[in-house]
């Protein structure tokens, strides 16, 4: 409990001494001009409540049109696209180990023994196969871990990426 309280007072500070400020002084007349109360810009909106934006909405002055006098700004939004995503693939040669391929599946790729050992397998019958699908951060960082994984332990295995 001791340790509220003294965050509160710390707060409290904090706010005595920012609303001594010039510039909150300044910021505080600006919200009365607006004509609504200061606390309702320290307010989270509820849920299924508009925020402060469309609460207030800013009218079009400069232009000069008689038709209508509630000409509100309005700010389209551009959709989140999902990022693209890379395939992870691991490529067959005839030095590496399988059991060294198993280990770098388990550890890189989160993979239980079974899963990787299928995947090995797979590898050794088609020459390839997809370990994963990521966004192209992530695949690119399991690329190179692969990749220098093997090399620090002089195998010549090929880990590569591709879109989907």
């Amino acid at each position: 409990m001791e340790v509220l309280e003294k965050m509160q007072k710390i707060r409290d500070r904090a706010l005595c001494a920012a609303q001594s400020s010039r510039a909150f002084r300044l910021w505080q007349k600006g919200f009365k001009l607006l004509r609504f109360p200061l606390y309702t810009a320290f307010q989270r909106p509820r849920k299924g409540t508009p925020d402060l934006m469309t609460r207030f909405p800013v009218k079009m002055s400069d232009q000069n049109d008689d038709s209508s006098d509630s000409d509100v700004i309005l700010k389209t939004r551009r959709k989140t696209q999902r990022p693209p995503m890379y395939k992870v693939l691991l490529l067959n040669d005839d030095y590496t180990p399988m059991e060294f391929v198993v280990h770098i599946l388990e550890r890189f790729f989160g993979l239980n023994h079974a899963q990787a050992f299928e995947i090995m397998l797979t590898v050794h019958k088609k020459g390839l196969a997809v370990v994963g699908v990521f966004s192209h951060e992530i695949a690119e960082t399991k690329v190179t871990q692969v990749m220098d994984f093997a090399r620090r332990h002089e195998h010549p295995l090929q880990c590569t990426m591709e879109k989907e």
